[in-house]
C-alpha cells in the first residue's frame, strides 16, 4: 500500500527559543513518511543555526533562509512551491505536533477531503502537558466540522476561522484548484485560504481526539498581538479580499462597493473618532464667545 508523503511547511521568524522543540515534535512523529521544509524569514536570532543542525541530522529537513523579511504568506508559499508531498500542512515555529498527529490523519485520508485534527493551547510557562481548551481573550481552538455538515459550513467560515493554522491536512490538489496563500494579507491569511477551499467545494472533516494526535499552540509573551485599530484594519482587509472572490459572490450574492474598501473604512472610523472632540471644542469656544457678548 502506498504511504503518502506529507509536507510540513514551517514559517520561522525570530522563534529560535522554541524552534528546536517544534522540529523535535516533527522528528518524533509515529508516521515517518514526511518532509519538513523550514523557511526562515530573515530571522535576527539563532533560528537559522538551529534549523541547520536538524538538516544535518536528518535529510528530511530542508531549510530555505530568505535574505530579507517577506511576511508569513510569502514564506509559506515559498515552502509549498518546493514541496513534494501528496498532502501538506502548515506549522508555526513556536507550536508543536503531538506524536500521533500525522498518523491519525493518514487513517482518514480519502480523495480530496481536508482532514482536521484536534488542537489545544498551552502557556509556555506551564508546558505542553497543561493543555487548555480556551486560549487568550477567551479564544476557542476550533469548530468541529464533519464532511456531512454542508448546510451552513460557509456561514461558519463567514463568521470565523474554524481551526488553528496547523490543524488541517490539505491534499495537494488544493494548490491547483484554490491556489496559494494570499500574500497581500497581513493577518487572517489562513482563514482566507480555508474559506477559499470551502468555496471551491472541498469538505473539511474533524478527525477527533485520538491519543497524542493534536496540534498544540503555544501562548507566550511574543505571540502575535496587535493594537485594536490595527486588528480592525486587518479584518477590513480580510473582509474586502474574501468578498471580492467570485465564488463568494456567487454563494452570498454580494459584491464589495467603494465603501467596503479598507482605506475608506479606516477613514470613516478616523472621522468618527475626530468629530466629537472637534464638536465639543467648537461648542466650548462658541459658549465663551456668547458670554463675552
Amino acid at each position: 500500500m502506498h504511504k503518502p508523503l506529507i509536507s510540513i511547511i514551517i514559517a520561522s521568524y525570530n522563534q529560535g527559543q522554541f524552534l528546536d522543540e517544534c522540529l523535535k515534535s516533527v522528528a518524533d512523529q509515529v508516521y515517518q513518511d514526511w518532509e519538513c521544509i523550514i523557511v526562515d524569514d530573515a530571522s535576527l536570532d539563532q533560528s537559522v543555526s538551529i534549523a541547520e543542525s536538524w538538516v544535518k541530522k536528518d535529510q528530511r529537513f530542508k531549510l530555505i533562509a530568505l535574505p530579507k523579511n517577506m511576511g508569513v504568506s510569502y514564506v509559506r508559499n515559498k515552502g509549498l512551491k518546493i514541496s513534494k508531498g501528496d498532502f501538506f500542512q502548515f506549522l508555526d515555529a513556536d507550536d508543536v505536533l503531538s506524536s500521533n498527529k500525522l498518523n491519525h490523519h493518514v487513517s482518514f485520508i480519502e480523495g480530496d477531503l481536508i482532514t482536521v485534527s484536534g488542537s489545544r493551547y498551552f502557556y509556555n510557562q506551564e508546558g505542553k502537558n497543561h493543555q487548555r481548551i480556551i486560549g487568550k481573550n477567551g479564544a476557542f481552538t476550533e469548530v468541529v466540522i464533519s464532511r456531512w455538515d454542508q448546510t451552513d459550513v460557509l456561514e461558519v467560515f463567514k463568521e470565523r476561522n474554524p481551526f488553528v493554522v496547523s490543524a488541517p491536512l490539505f491534499p495537494r490538489s488544493v494548490l491547483t484548484q484554490v491556489g496559494y496563500q494570499n500574500e497581500n494579507l497581513k493577518a487572517f491569511e489562513d482563514w482566507e485560504f480555508n474559506f477559499r477551499c470551502a468555496l471551491k467545494g472541498y469538505k473539511f472533516h474533524h478527525i477527533g481526539y485520538a491519543q497524542d494526535a493534536q496540534v498544540l499552540v503555544r501562548l507566550h509573551s511574543s505571540s502575535m498581538t496587535t493594537q485594536r485599530e490595527e486588528m480592525l484594519q486587518r479584518r477590513r482587509e480580510f473582509n474586502y479580499t474574501i468578498r471580492s472572490n467570485k465564488d463568494y459572490q456567487a454563494v452570498f450574492g454580494y459584491s464589495p462597493t467603494l465603501s467596503d474598501r479598507p482605506l475608506y473604512q479606516k477613514g470613516k472610523t478616523l472621522l468618527r473618532s475626530l468629530i466629537p472632540p472637534l464638536f465639543l471644542d467648537f461648542t466650548r469656544k462658541f459658549s465663551g464667545f456668547l458670554k463675552r457678548k
